[in-house]
């Protein structure tokens, strides 16, 4: 697309005109359109930014991120690369390029740049995120699930409760408070880890953070108490751990997964009957959620 195109774009959608020269406000609407969700628009602000300044690494890094999320993984690469040239010690760079060579299937080299936004910035939350997920998916799952526990700061999802947390061991006295977190498929599949929780013998009560899963975990675990709200804990609380951080107790190696007892969640009886008469006439049946 041609200046003179985005410039008749500007005009025609009630933007104001921005001279080609000045690389901030070019930027600046970058910022705004992907925002928005208007990557097109973004990655052509960003560009003319970098045309007006070609060594502005900061533009340069977000039409980068731009470019990875439409697909145009060579592109990214391509700028990430060049905003490491014009900073070497750009610890979100390396992090981005890190995650451009993982889409690419360059495990090993994705790797590398997560290790070293980590060097570079021991802090970068999301650095150690990326870097665990690459380990997960390696089948590293020791430091994997170690590094994972960073997903509390991304997602700002940690709950400042007074009690220890649980590290796998038989509470002696006390109960054990299970609280949810991420989505409801991510809830689900924490959950096959429930049956291993209440064989340690522990009482357990689970928040699970979601009124639709509250039947549906109350029938399949009924040795805990569920229920669907921001759980207080009382004095019977001796330690606590969020859903999230069960694998990291239970699923230390790819042979442990074989402990997860499947079936592990029960259908609602009467429905699941009642189903089954409805659409009893020897067709196949094929369930979407």
């Amino acid at each position: 697309m041609t200046n003179d195109t985005f410039q008749r774009h500007a005009t025609s959608e009630n933007i104001p005109y921005v001279h080609p020269s000045d690389p901030q406000v070019h930027h600046s609407m970058g910022l705004a359109f992907q925002a928005q969700g208007q990557l097109d628009w973004a990655a052509q602000s960003f560009e003319q930014a970098l045309l007006a300044k070609p060594d502005y690494a900061e533009a340069c890094y977000h039409l980068a991120n731009v470019l990875r999320v439409q697909g145009k993984l060579e592109s990214s690469k391509a700028r990430f690369e060049l905003v490491l040239k014009l900073e070497p010690g750009c610890a979100p760079a390396y992090n981005g390029l890190g995650a451009v060579l993982r889409d690419m299937g360059r495990l090993d080299e994705a790797f590398l740049c997560f290790q070293q936004a980590v060097v570079l910035d021991p802090n970068f939350a999301d650095a150690h995120l990326s870097e665990s997920l690459l380990q997960l998916m390696l089948g590293d799952f020791t430091h994997g699930w170690r590094h994972y526990e960073w997903r509390l700061i991304v997602e700002k999802s940690a709950r400042p409760y007074q009690q220890p947390r649980w590290t796998g061991e038989k509470l002696e006295s006390g109960r054990l408070l299970l609280w949810g977190e991420q989505g409801v498929g991510d809830k689900i599949m924490f959950a096959g880890l429930f049956p291993e929780v209440t064989r340690t013998g522990s009482p357990c009560v689970l928040d699970c953070a979601d009124a639709r899963l509250q039947p549906l975990f109350a029938r399949s675990f009924p040795k805990i108490e569920v229920v669907a709200r921001y759980y207080n804990p009382g004095p019977d609380i001796a330690a606590h751990i969020p859903m999230g951080s069960l694998p990291g107790l239970f699923r230390p190696s790819l042979e442990s997964f074989q402990n997860t007892s499947s079936p592990y969640l029960t259908a609602h009886p009467f429905k699941r009957e009642e189903f089954r008469t409805r659409y009893a006439d020897g067709r196949k049946r094929i369930g979407l959620a």
